[in-house]
């Protein structure tokens, strides 16, 4: 097996798709790993560069792979969308992420560490946090605030 330069992860909530590409982007491999797996098969590979799409988990696992010695780009879904072949899927979105990190490298947005992260979402959330799920679910305060509009 080549050693593998580009690892390539499609976010999910629990099953995420992974794919391997070498210096010459030749698929290595392209699986599917659950949640509990992921971390562990990170930590196996030895150091590349993963690129993923940017969204919310994004950064929690940009900072989980950093950790393992791995170098991280996270890609703006917009610039991923028109690498896609075929019909959408995991195992297609994956190999599309490799393709447009390979074409838009100056393209990217940077990983946020966990005392931003958590800034930002105190800033938006001036409960700190404190009964967010109670203003979600409760029907009365939806009304309220879509009245408002």
């Amino acid at each position: 097996m080549a050693k593998v330069t580009l690892i390539s992860v499609d976010l999910a909530k629990d099953v995420f798709q992974v794919a391997g590409f070498t210096t010459h982007l030749n698929m290595e491999f392209n699986r599917k790993l659950k949640r509990r797996d992921l971390a562990d098969f990170m930590a196996r590979q030895p150091a590349c560069e993963v690129v993923m799409e940017a969204c919310y988990s994004s950064h929690y696992w940009a900072r989980v792979f950093i950790s393992y010695g791995h170098t991280v780009r996270l890609l703006p879904a917009q610039h991923v969308t028109p690498f896609v072949r075929g019909n959408k899927s995991d195992h297609n979105d994956a190999v599309a992420i490799a393709e447009a990190s390979m074409v838009q490298l100056g393209t990217k947005c940077s990983s946020l560490t966990e005392s931003v992260e958590t800034g930002l979402y105190a800033s938006r959330n001036p409960s700190g946090g404190q009964g967010a799920v109670a203003q979600l679910t409760n029907p009365s305060i939806f009304l309220q605030k879509t009245e408002i509009f």
